[in-house]
């Protein structure tokens, strides 16, 4: 193996916060009621639109723009602000790069409210490419963003492992034809991957080392 692809939200790091808040604000602007925080956690991962189905199964196409224009208006001001790193992830990916990996982040999340919370910290030495849902023509569970991220990296797809809480990233993964490791440290379960291909179950990222380290997917 020779690259780590990671998602972002509830696999590296939290944002539901800043979320939960440009959902509010967006669910003002075009005239819907207000949804349960857990069940906002829960579309954490899908693209805009899907989620606004999910939670009001909105089917109409210019209320999910201006939907998706009132989030994004206010994510401006709260996303990098509101998003924390999750316990051991930053040693968990410093870990890997000092292994001889390359690391990547590919999400669904757009690419400046990732780079903004790396600036924030000083991290961007820690990753070798970040992939947004505004880098590539289709979002996941499409694999355009992992396809993007090995395209940059110059590994191919039977080199690299991606890392990610949701169904969505099995998705993704499969489609690109990268081996995927799920970790439970968001809302969804280990049920809900049923059917999809999963190497290895982790409760958090920071259990990814000793995965390594116990040969199930030692680098190479």
């Amino acid at each position: 193996m020779r690259a780590v692809l990671f998602d972002f939200d509830f696999t590296l790091a939290d944002s539901s916060p800043g979320v939960i808040e440009c959902f509010a604000h967006g669910f003002a602007r075009v005239g819907l009621p207000p949804a349960d925080p857990e069940a906002v956690r829960r579309t954490i991962g899908l693209t805009l639109p899907e989620a606004l189905r999910r939670l009001h199964g909105v089917e109409d196409a210019a209320l999910a723009r201006d939907f998706s224009d009132a989030f994004r208006e206010r994510a401006e001001h709260v996303m990098v602000a509101s998003t924390r790193w999750l316990d051991r992830a930053l040693e968990a990916v410093a870990t890997c790069r000092e292994v001889g990996l390359a690391t990547a982040i590919c999400s669904t999340k757009r690419r400046s409210h990732i780079e903004g919370v790396l600036a924030r910290d000083d991290l961007h030495a820690l990753f070798d490419a970040v992939i947004g849902s505004d880098d590539v023509a289709t979002a996941k569970p499409a694999p355009d963003a992992l396809h993007a991220a090995l395209t940059r990296l110059g590994v191919g797809t039977d080199r690299a492992l991606y890392v990610g809480d949701h169904p969505v990233d099995a998705e993704a993964a499969a489609r690109a034809g990268v081996t995927f490791v799920a970790v439970l440290s968001g809302p969804s379960d280990r049920a809900e991957f049923a059917s999809h291909p999963v190497r290895a179950f982790l409760r958090s990222i920071g259990e990814l080392p000793g995965h390594f380290e116990a040969g199930r997917s030692a680098p190479r």
